[in-house]
């Protein structure tokens, strides 16, 4: 108890350094146990103050902000790479992709959950209750915040697509949100199917959603304001990761890494699964024959050409790591505690890490 209290009178009388991580932190005045300063998640503030006895009745402002934090996200469209650094976006110019080059850093209130892109518009979701933040990148080296919505909620997912954005809410369900000209949004519908609503991913009019215990959930969105539920089907474990490419749907998770035919979007017909021991996979992209998996193993690229026989082909010790995506170069690897790994796709089997 004397040390906690030699701490806390040693904080009083010096310019305050207020640490967060994943949680909010206080700091108290140890002569009347009030709290003076409260830090927000994934964030070091420096405050620019000096112990006074009128301190409550003074206004306290952070002058200086360092990101930091879990990276949950990465994303690219053409030179340009999107990742976050806790609660910061990150834009990286990668025209070379050994030497990225930082264009743009931009703070958001709190853990930034994943991110989509449609046209000049990010839409950034926010992991514990700012909802979805709309983003102007049109000039992605001063991005523009120009909208709100779903405020007071958190985001677990979000995609766009057809002048719509979708997005995950947990065990609230999924909402379906037109945006306009001007990046705002506007809901048009929810879904709830009983389970968790983790991930998303939509193909033209088939929106796939990984519901959690409730496995995977299909629907048709030709009409997003009146979505109809196509097929659902629980796994017998948790489904946290989703995506439908051509006629294909892929979901990871407590189940490791399944491949389903979904080519009658009504019963759709397991192909393979891949194990992961037990340990959860979480967000991963597919390329062709590959496919590239972020969790709690790390990094593994399987090779997919033979749903029924799928073999791991890299695997790289990154820690645990939750999400991973691909385009034609490069695969992005965002690591809980290393930030953003890319890896170079000349040999997609095994990946070579550059930056």
């Amino acid at each position: 108890m004397n040390k906690i209290f030699t701490t806390l009178l040693l904080l009083a009388f010096m310019p305050l350094y207020v640490f967060g991580q994943n949680v909010s932190t206080e700091v108290v005045d140890p002569r009347t146990g009030e709290i003076i300063y409260a830090a927000g998640e994934n964030t070091l503030d420096f405050i620019d103050t000096e112990f006074q006895p009128g301190l409550m009745n003074q206004t306290i402002e952070p002058v200086t902000h360092i990101q930091g934090g879990t990276s949950r996200m990465a994303i690219s469209a053409g030179n340009l790479a999107f990742f976050n650094d806790g609660p910061t976006l990150v834009v990286l110019d990668i025209t070379d992709n050994a030497n990225p080059v930082v264009v743009s850093e931009t703070p958001f209130p709190e853990l930034i959950s994943e991110v989509a892109l449609m046209d000049d518009f990010l839409f950034v979701g926010m992991r514990r209750s700012g909802g979805i933040i709309s983003v102007d990148i049109s000039d992605p080296s001063t991005p523009q915040i120009v909208g709100q919505a779903a405020e007071g909620s958190g985001v677990l997912a979000i995609t766009a697509g057809g002048g719509h954005v979708y997005a995950a809410f947990g065990p609230s369900g999924s909402r379906i949100f037109e945006v306009d000209a001007a990046g705002n949004l506007e809901q048009v519908a929810s879904l709830s199917s009983g389970g968790s609503s983790n991930g998303m991913d939509v193909q033209g009019d088939l929106l796939a959603v990984a519901d959690g215990n409730g496995g995977y959930a299909l629907y048709n969105v030709s009409d997003p304001a009146e979505p109809e539920l196509l097929s659902s089907e629980e796994q017998g474990a948790f489904v946290t990761f989703v995506r439908v490419q051509e006629d294909r749907l892929y979901l990871g998770g407590g189940v490791g890494f399944r491949i389903f035919d979904i080519t009658d979007t009504q019963e759709p017909d397991l192909l393979g699964q891949f194990s992961t021991g037990g340990s959860n996979s979480f967000g991963f992209q597919v390329v062709g024959d590959y496919a590239y998996l972020s969790g709690v193993f790390g990094f593994l690229t399987l090779d997919i050409s033979d749903p029924s026989d799928i073999q791991s082909t890299f695997s790289a010790a990154t820690g645990t790591s939750v999400y991973t995506f691909a385009d034609e170069s490069n695969v992005y690897h965002a690591t809980q505690f290393y930030g953003l790994q890319i890896y170079d796709r000349t040999n997609p089997a095994e990946p070579e890490l550059v930056s």
